[in-house]
């Protein structure tokens, strides 16, 4: 008997704690840190539906990727730079062979006391194989890719660069959370 009760207690417990569990993720979101940059007060909240990977080179400082997975994704990158606003705006822009004027759009507006400069371009992306700006080799063309981005102004020291870049398809299903996040940058 008594071995009965407890067996009966323990599948209890059991389907108990997992009902329990299973709710309590449910209703809880995942946890989404800030991206910090160093030695900076200003934080960005990237999306959830982000996945955070290494950087694939030294100038960029947080990369992450969307969709997290499938075999097509855009890259999203933060980073921070010197050079004009003007001229790093031409250079992404420069990045696209065919992008269309009336369909590029550049924006500026302030968030949180920063001026933040928005670029929204399409076309065939020059993908450059090299290291960087600096250091260009071979580039590929990817047809039909759109890139969003901004530049944060900092009034002490480099700009930040935050863009997201890759099939224009996945770019529009994350464009809303992408304008959120830069609307949504503090600078505590």
């Amino acid at each position: 008997m008594r071995l009965r009760l407890a067996l009966v207690l323990f599948f209890i417990s059991t389907i108990t704690t997992t009902c329990y569990s299973q709710e309590s993720s449910a209703e809880k979101p995942a946890e989404v840190k800030p991206f910090l940059f160093e030695g900076t007060k200003v934080a960005v909240i990237p999306p959830a539906s982000w996945k955070n990977v290494p950087p694939k080179n030294q100038m960029v400082e947080g990369e992450f990727r969307f969709p997290a997975d499938g075999k097509e994704s855009i890259r999203i990158t933060f980073s921070r730079s010197g050079g004009s606003i003007d001229a790093n705006v031409k250079r992404w822009i420069g990045q696209f062979e065919g992008a269309k004027a009336e369909e590029t759009k550049v924006d500026k507006k302030t968030v949180d006391k920063l001026t933040v400069h928005t670029v929204d371009v399409a076309g065939t992306y020059l993908d450059s194989m090299g290291g960087g700006p600096f250091a260009p080799g071979p580039t590929k063309k990817q047809e039909n890719y759109r890139m969003i981005g901004a530049i944060v102004e900092m009034p002490k020291g480099q700009n930040l660069f935050i863009k997201a870049y890759g099939p224009k398809d996945l770019v529009e299903k994350t464009k809303a959370d992408f304008d959120k996040m830069i609307d949504g940058i503090t600078n505590k």
